[in-house]
């Protein structure tokens, strides 16, 4: 009876050691038991009744792997953040059935600091399942939601810069995914949510603020008593006209003065205002092409403008200016050149010796087939002296005249 003893002794622990090692995430452990307990043989093997004992339970949080057989256990990752366990190389989410590759990426920050809104720049190599032009990239993180991407410069069939958007990258690995290998799959690189407004001009300045149909061109900026004035043309965008009507668009030169750090802005951009220097709320011209000197204590800004809205008008160009003290103040506005035909591309300078500003421009008022340059001085309360004149009248054309 001892000797039975003895093997009923020996087939628990034996069972209890399957039980304990035949799962990696629960195991019973036998704690105690009765001494009703019952044997028995099976196919002449004994064998232990323990349903009438107590038990208690473990689960392995996976911090570590203690328990863990590394003999017989291999290619897994353990996430110690999540307290859980998974095969290497495989993707609970993937991107679509249609990409038939992908391949892991490893971010390794080897620093302390987590980084928001990092811009992983790195070159892709060709591979044999990928579009030629690469345009079935795609990028996701390690939960399957897509990370915005941007491809730059490419050698079609070798390889592609790809730049792309991970929201956070804190210390150590952190893996995103390359999806590819739809040969019907269409390019979706975004430029505008890679190069954000910050990315793009960190340190720099915003200064034109408008709304998102407008679009703001051909800036120009002086400096003097202790303020810049920055100053640009601003309308709705040409894209959905042809190129031949984009005269006809109402167009403005709008303004922005700022101290000599780039500070301190007038208006202030919250106001969403800025300086109206040619004539604010008409729609009545298209005004293009401004510059900007500083002489007397004032700016002096010139442009060019025709008529907006009628097509057969849009060439009578003449060349506009304004006043426009250092406060932001427009003073004084007024008509430089309004011969026939086209005037265009004013530049405008100040000499400190005679206290004048000179305005030079292109003019077409001989013909369109033989541009002069002419020029006209102005005191440095904006009162012309004497008129306009030929400053260059060669063969031909002499066009975008500059002045120093």
């Amino acid at each position: 009876m001892r000797k039975n003893n003895n093997m009923l002794k020996i087939a628990a622990m034996l069972i209890l050691i399957v039980l304990v090692v035949s799962s990696a995430v629960q195991a019973v452990v036998l704690s105690t038991v009765n001494e009703t307990e019952k044997s028995s043989t099976t196919n002449g093997e004994p064998s232990v009744d323990v349903s009438s004992g107590s038990s208690s339970t473990w689960e392995d949080d996976f911090l570590d792997e203690g328990r863990i057989d590394l003999g017989m256990s291999y290619n897994y990752i353990i996430d110690k953040s999540k307290g859980e366990v998974f095969m290497k190389d495989t993707y609970e989410a993937w991107y679509n059935p249609a990409w038939t590759r992908m391949k892991p990426i490893d971010i390794y920050n080897q620093g302390g600091t987590t980084f928001s809104e990092y811009v992983l720049d790195m070159i892709v190599y060709h591979d044999s399942d990928m579009q030629f032009d690469f345009r079935d990239l795609r990028f996701t993180d390690d939960e399957g939601n897509d990370l915005y991407y941007w491809m730059g410069e490419k050698i079609d069939g070798e390889s592609a810069n790809i730049l792309v958007r991970v929201p956070e990258v804190p210390p150590g690995h952190t893996y995103i995914y390359m999806f590819y290998g739809d040969p019907s799959a269409e390019d979706e690189s975004n430029f505008d949510m890679i190069f954000t407004w910050d990315d793009r001009t960190n340190p720099d300045l915003m200064i034109s603020y408008k709304n998102y149909l407008e679009g703001a061109w051909d800036p120009d900026v002086a400096y003097g008593g202790g303020r810049f004035l920055v100053a640009w043309e601003e309308r709705l965008g040409p894209e959905d006209l042809p190129y031949q009507l984009e005269r006809t668009i109402a167009c403005c030169i709008h303004g922005r003065t700022y101290d000599n750090d780039g500070k301190n802005p007038y208006p202030d951009p919250q106001d969403d205002m800025d300086i109206d220097i040619s004539p604010g709320n008409d729609n009545s011209y298209h005004a293009e092409n401004p510059s900007i000197a500083f002489g007397g204590g004032k700016f002096f800004v010139v442009w060019e403008e025709n008529p907006s809205g009628q097509p057969a008008q849009r060439y009578e160009i003449d060349i506009k200016a304004a006043l426009v003290t250092t406060s932001g103040q427009v003073t004084n506005r007024f008509t430089i050149c309004n011969a026939q035909s086209l005037q265009c591309d004013p530049c405008v300078a100040y000499d400190s010796n005679s206290n004048r500003f000179f305005v030079v421009w292109e003019d077409a008022r001989d013909s369109t087939n033989n541009y002069d340059v002419y020029g006209r001085i102005y005191t440095a309360s904006g009162s012309p002296v004497g008129a306009d004149f030929q400053v260059a009248a060669g063969a031909n054309c002499q066009d975008e005249p500059w002045i120093c």
